[in-house]
C-alpha cells in the first residue's frame, strides 16, 4: 500500500471485515469507505533534576537503586518485578513520554520524596470493575430559539490533537488553507485554555474555563502522579484533574444543540481514558447529547476498541483502510451525507465534529504517506535548543539536547506532518460532501486543534502543557455564511468560546454557566456582548466589549520526561495571561507558577512576564527588571480573570 495516495474519500464496493458490525458507524449498515488512490512517488540521553518540591528528581537520588529498567509498559510491571527480586522494598514509576512506557527504579530504600508504591500493595492482576454509569441525563432548558440568521445553519468542528501554529503545523496542509482559511476568516490569536487533551476537550464542550471544572472533591485530586490511565483503572484524577462527571456531560454544547432541534453525530477522539471509561465496558451507555457516536477507548492510529452510538464496543485493525484518520473521515462523510437529505426535507440542521487522533504521538503516518517530506526537519526556531534566561529553576536547568535527541526529534516533526496530510484530504472530503449535498452555503465549517506542541524548544522533552506561545495558541480557520473570505480576525479568543458561539448560532441564549463569549457575534456583525442578548441588533461596539486578553491555566500533571527531560511536572501548576491590545500597542505573557497541592496561589515560587512584540519566542524574562506597580497590575488582573466564573468572565 506505500504506493497508495490519499486523494479522496470514496467506497470500495463488495469489502467487509469481519472485525466490524454494522453498529460501527452507528447505521443500518456498514459504510466502507476509503481513502485509497493511486499517485507518484513522493520525490545521547541527558538527564535533568528537578530540585523543586515534587518534581521527579532523575540524577539517581531516589534512593538505593537496585535496578533501572526502561521501556517498561506500565507501572504494574514494574510492581511485578519489584516482587520477584530479593531486597527490593519499593519500587518508583516513571512515565516515559506519553503512552510509550517508563522508567522502572526497583530501591531498596527511598531517599527522596516522591510518589512510589510498595510491592505488596500492587500484587493484585485482577481487572478493575467498570466504573458506575452516571444517572440519566436530563436535556437543559432551552427558552425560546432566535437564530441571529433567521434560521439555524449546520456546523461541521473538525479538531486535530496536538497541532501547533507557531512550528509550521499548518504549512503541510494546503487543502485546508484553500477550502477553508481562504474561503472564510483565520483568527490571529486563538488560544487554549489549558493546553492539554482531556482538559482542552470538555473546556471546548462545556464552554467553562479549567478553574471551574477543575475536580477538587476526590480524596487524590491534588495527588503527585495523575495522568492518562487507560480504561479499566480507578478514577485517581478524573480527567486530567478535570470534573468529567454528569453535571459536565449533561452541560455540553451538544445536549443544548440536540434539545435546540440538532442531529448531532460525533466521530473519534471525544475524551482520554478514564473519562471514556464508562462508555468503554461494551454496557450499551449512550454519550449524552450525540445522536450518532464513534468514540475512540483508546487514542490509537490502528487497533482501536470504538464505542458507538448505542454504548456497545465495535474493534478495527490494523489494515490500511482501518487507520484512524479515515475511519474518522468516512463515518464523518456519511452522516453529512444522509443528515444533508434530512436539512433539505425537513430544515432539521445538524452539528457534526470530526476529531482526529493525529498529529499526536505516535504520529504514525497512513501508508501512502510514510515516505513523504523525505528534507523536512525539525523547527530551528530561535527557542530550539535554548532556554534563554530567567525561566523557574525546572526548565531553565534543562540540559542541551544530544545529538540523538535532535534526530529523534526531526523524525518526530516529519511523522507530524505526514499524519496531518490525512487530514488535509479529510478536510477536503468534509468540503466536497457538503458542495455536493448543496448545503455548504447553509453551513458552518471550523477547523482546530485542542492544543500546540513543541520538540526540543526551550529544551523541553517533547509534549504541550506550558503556557509558552508554541503550546497555547492554536489554528482555528473557519468559514460560514456571513463570513468575509480570506480575511484575519484580530480578536483574542479561544476554545472557550466555541460552545458559546455554537449556541449562539442556533438562537439559544448562553447560559450563565458558561464562562466563555460567542465569538461568531462580533466575526458577522461586527459586534459583541456576552450572553443572552449577544444576538441583538443592541450589542455594543466590538471595540468597546471584547477582551483583550485570554486565560491559560494548568495543573500539573506529574513528571511527564522522556529519557530524563522533564516536560511536566506538579509544579507546572500555573496561571497565566496573554494580553493583546493593538491600540495600547501591548503584547505580553504573563505566568505565576505553584505546585499542584496550592491551587489557590497562596505561595507561588516563580513568575515569568514576556513582550512578545520584541522578545517573540519568549526567551528573555522580564518579571526581575519590572516596576512593583506594574506587577501589582498586572497580577491583579489575573487573579480576577482566573477567578471569573460565568457572566463575571470578560
Amino acid at each position: 500500500y506505500h504506493n497508495f495516495h490519499v486523494r479522496q474519500f470514496r467506497q470500495l464496493a463488495g469489502e467487509s471485515r469481519s472485525n466490524m458490525s454494522t453498529a460501527l458507524f452507528a447505521h443500518s449498515v456498514v459504510v466502507t469507505l476509503s481513502l485509497l488512490q493511486v499517485s507518484p512517488s513522493f520525490g545521547s540521553t541527558s538527564s535533568s533534576s528537578c530540585s523543586l518540591p515534587f518534581c521527579l528528581n532523575n540524577t539517581g537520588n531516589d534512593g538505593v537503586v537496585l535496578f533501572n529498567f526502561s521501556g517498561v509498559p506500565s507501572s504494574n510491571d514494574c510492581c511485578s518485578r519489584c516482587t520477584t527480586l530479593s531486597g527490593c522494598t519499593t519500587f518508583v514509576y516513571h512515565e516515559q513520554g506519553h503512552h510509550a512506557g517508563g522508567n522502572c527504579k526497583l530501591l531498596k530504600s527511598l531517599g527522596r520524596t516522591h510518589y512510589s508504591e510498595g510491592a505488596l500493595l500492587c500484587t493484585s492482576t485482577k481487572p478493575n470493575p467498570p466504573s458506575p454509569p452516571p444517572p440519566p441525563v436530563t436535556p437543559p432548558p432551552i427558552g425560546p430559539i432566535n437564530p441571529p440568521l433567521g434560521y439555524q445553519p449546520n456546523i461541521v468542528l473538525i479538531m486535530t490533537d496536538d497541532q501547533d501554529v507557531e512550528l509550521g503545523g499548518l504549512e503541510p496542509m494546503p487543502k485546508l488553507q484553500k477550502l477553508i482559511g481562504d474561503a472564510g476568516v483565520s483568527m490571529k490569536h486563538w488560544y487554549v485554555n489549558t493546553p492539554v487533551c482531556c482538559p482542552s476537550r470538555t473546556e471546548t464542550l462545556s464552554g467553562r474555563y479549567h478553574h471551574n471544572i477543575r475536580d477538587r472533591n476526590g480524596p487524590e485530586w491534588n495527588r503527585f502522579n495523575c495522568g492518562d490511565e487507560a480504561v479499566g483503572k480507578p478514577h485517581l484524577c478524573g480527567c486530567m484533574r478535570v470534573n468529567a462527571s454528569a453535571d459536565f456531560e449533561a452541560h455540553t454544547y451538544a445536549t443544548y444543540l440536540q434539545a435546540a432541534g440538532y442531529h448531532t453525530g460525533y466521530f473519534g477522539k471525544y475524551l482520554n481514558p478514564p473519562a471514556m471509561d464508562p462508555y468503554c465496558h461494551n454496557a450499551g451507555l449512550r454519550v449524552p447529547g450525540w445522536d450518532e457516536f464513534l468514540g475512540m477507548c483508546t487514542t490509537a492510529y490502528y487497533n482501536i476498541p470504538w464505542v458507538t452510538s448505542q454504548g456497545l464496543l465495535n474493534h478495527t485493525g490494523n489494515s490500511p483502510a482501518e487507520y484512524s484518520t479515515a475511519i474518522v473521515g468516512n463515518a464523518t462523510v456519511a452522516f453529512i451525507r444522509k443528515a444533508a437529505a434530512s436539512y433539505h426535507a425537513s430544515r432539521i440542521p445538524f452539528f457534526v465534529s470530526a476529531a482526529t487522533r493525529a498529529p499526536h504521538a505516535p504520529q504514525t503516518p497512513a501508508p501512502w504517506y510514510a515516505h513523504a517530506f523525505p528534507t523536512v526537519r525539525n523547527r530551528r526556531t530561535p527557542a530550539y535548543d535554548n532556554v534563554g534566561s530567567g525561566h523557574v529553576a525546572w526548565v531553565q536547568d534543562q540540559a542541551p539536547l544530544s545529538a540523538a535527541e535532535a534526530a529523534s526529534y526531526d523524525k518526530q516533526f516529519a511523522d507530524r506532518w505526514r499524519t496531518l496530510l490525512s487530514v488535509d484530504d479529510l478536510v477536503e472530503a468534509v468540503i466536497n460532501e457538503l458542495a455536493a449535498a448543496n448545503v455548504l452555503n447553509d453551513t458552518f465549517v471550523l477547523y482546530t486543534s485542542d492544543h500546540g506542541y513543541h520538540l526540543g524548544h526551550l529544551r523541553l522533552s517533547p509534549g504541550k502543557q506550558h503556557f509558552y506561545e508554541f503550546d497555547a495558541r492554536v489554528p482555528m480557520l473557519l468559514r460560514g455564511p456571513g463570513l468575509p473570505p480570506g480575511s484575519s480576525a484580530p480578536l483574542v479568543a479561544g476554545n472557550v468560546d466555541l460552545a458559546p458561539s455554537f449556541l449562539w448560532l442556533a438562537g439559544v441564549g448562553v447560559p450563565d454557566r458558561m464562562d466563555g463569549r460567542p465569538v461568531l457575534a462580533p466575526l458577522l456583525t461586527g459586534h459583541g456582548t456576552h450572553h443572552g442578548n449577544a444576538r441583538t441588533a443592541t450589542a455594543a461596539p466590538m471595540s468597546a466589549s471584547w477582551r483583550t486578553s485570554y486565560l491559560v491555566e494548568h495543573s500539573g500533571l506529574h513528571s511527564w520526561t522522556t529519557h530524563g527531560r522533564i516536560n511536566d511536572c506538579p509544579n507546572n501548576t500555573y496561571r497565566s495571561l496573554r494580553i493583546i491590545n493593538a491600540s495600547a500597542h501591548t503584547n505580553l505573557l504573563v505566568a505565576e507558577l505553584t505546585s499542584t497541592e496550592d491551587f489557590s496561589f497562596a505561595t507561588p515560587y516563580g513568575h515569568e512576564l514576556y513582550d512578545l512584540d520584541r522578545d517573540p519566542y519568549q526567551l528573555t524574562n522580564l518579571w526581575d527588571n519590572t516596576s512593583t506597580a506594574i506587577r501589582f497590575e498586572l497580577l491583579e488582573r489575573l487573579q480576577q480573570e482566573w477567578q471569573c466564573k460565568g457572566t463575571t468572565c470578560p
